[in-house]
């Protein structure tokens, strides 16, 4: 399966990806953001929760490229995790986007994310979705205000503040 934009495809993630995915990861960049460095097996288990995501719920992460050249460009997606963050955030699905450094604003992780929601209800239907963001990631809350996340609360995740959010159908 494969979601075009006018610039991106996307399209889940599968073993052979690892290398990317430990890449994007493993930036300097990243770690503020992502709660800290992430190990060969963090990375691998992250891989593999997306690939089970997709085997289990039907939906996931998905890799991101460009159209023109099929350049690398990140992560995005609708998925379950049971982050232990409680009623009202746990059960319902999570959006995320992880965009390399180097494709920083392009735009990239809205359009990416507009897709994947997009796709998500039309073939899941519509219902509430949540997202978890570091309290001082000022440019994923304006991706998130412009995908229509509201701030639910803030909370504590692996001894880090979080921003949630949450967004409804519309």
């Amino acid at each position: 399966m494969t979601i075009e934009t006018d610039r991106l495809r996307l399209r889940p993630w599968q073993i052979d990806d690892f290398d990317r995915l430990h890449a994007l990861t493993a930036s300097e960049e990243m770690h503020r953001y992502l709660g800290g460095a992430a190990s060969i097996e963090d990375d691998y288990r992250r891989l593999l929760a997306a690939i089970g995501g997709w085997a289990t719920f039907g939906f996931d992460r998905f890799t991101i490229r460009e159209r023109d050249g099929g350049a690398f460009v990140g992560t995005c997606g609708l998925f379950r995790l049971n982050r232990g963050l409680g009623e009202g955030f746990d059960d319902h699905p999570e959006a995320g986007w992880i965009v390399a450094s180097d494709r920083w604003g392009r735009g990239y992780a809205g359009e990416a994310m507009q897709a994947a929601i997009d796709w998500f209800e039309a073939t899941h239907g519509k219902c509430r979705t949540v997202c978890m963001i570091a309290t001082e990631n000022a440019a994923s809350a304006k991706i998130a205000a412009r995908l229509g996340y509201r701030l639910l609360r803030t909370a504590e995740h692996k001894g880090d503040p979080v921003n949630l959010y949450a967004r409804d159908p519309r």
